[in-house]
């Protein structure tokens, strides 16, 4: 049977402390958010004199259409996307987004154009060495068949002369075939006379 641990009194102690400090700091969180939210909103309101002035507060973003000072959370919200402006005056951010829409599509069709003529060469490439590589091994073929050749009729010539040393040996007549072959005219009398 695996030991057992028991805690003692302190360590309980200890981890009940933990817990109670960790519920005491968020119930006071959620007790100060709103109040929060609502400073910075109160803090954006005082800031209605000028664009300038509003965007020097980043909590704080400027409606142009409403010429208002604005919370912000994370979005425009009572002002339309072209009409805010945030950290900067000039900025239209419809226009950035559109922008940046359009650069970031021109990138990415750009990387697969480009992953496509990679791949495009790679296999042209491969195909050129798949080429060069048969036409190596056809030229090897070509010369083992050409020595091949080559061997077999520097043998044949060995084996004639060979032949031809018996034949001089025993008398027998150089070279010549080994059979007459017959006339037409005399095999056609030969047929007649039967």
């Amino acid at each position: 049977m695996p030991p057992t641990h028991i805690c003692s009194t302190g360590e309980r102690m200890a981890s009940s402390s933990h817990f109670a400090i960790v519920v005491f700091f968020g119930a006071l969180l959620a007790v100060c958010q709103p109040s929060l939210a609502q400073t910075t909103e109160t803090a954006c309101a005082q800031l209605n004199t000028s664009c300038d002035a509003c965007i020097a507060n980043t909590q704080c973003f400027w409606c142009i259409e409403k010429s208002e000072c604005m919370h912000y959370t994370w979005s425009f919200q009572g002002c339309s996307f072209s009409q805010a402006r945030y950290n900067n005056c000039w900025v239209n951010y419809e226009a950035l987004a559109i922008a940046g829409g359009v650069i970031g599509g021109c990138l990415l069709i750009g990387v697969i154009v480009g992953v496509c003529c990679c791949w495009c060469r790679c296999r042209r490439w491969s195909r050129a060495r798949t080429q060069r590589q048969y036409e190596r091994e056809q030229n090897e073929l070509e010369r083992r068949h050409e020595d091949t050749v080559q061997r077999n009729e520097q043998r044949r010539m060995e084996r004639q002369a060979n032949l031809d040393q018996i034949r001089q040996k025993y008398g027998l007549p150089n070279s010549g075939p080994a059979f007459e072959p017959i006339d037409n005219g005399s095999q056609a009398e030969t047929t007649s006379a039967q």
